[in-house]
């Protein structure tokens, strides 16, 4: 928890060790392990395509309290895709 000016607390969400980001994709596998490391299946997960930056919908599961997987229909191009994961 953070203090700020006016008296106020509020939890502080952008520390470097609650987050996690990553590229995947390699223009043939459909699923990847993403290894968050950060204890906790209370994660928040948001994809985005890193070419045109638009929010990528896909089946995201979370396999441990250190992993998510993140399935696919079709291939990603290498790198393409930009993985956002947050612990809550």
């Amino acid at each position: 928890w953070e203090l700020t000016n006016d008296g106020s607390t509020y939890y502080n969400i952008a520390t470097a060790a609650d987050s996690y980001k990553v590229s995947i994709g390699d223009g043939t596998n459909t699923s990847y392990t993403v290894n968050h490391n950060l204890g906790s299946r209370d994660v928040l997960v948001e994809l985005y395509d890193a070419s045109s930056y638009e929010t990528v919908i896909a089946d995201i599961t979370r396999t441990d309290t250190n992993n998510v997987t993140v399935a696919f229909t079709s291939a990603p191009t290498a790198n393409d895709i930009r993985v956002l994961i947050r612990k809550i």
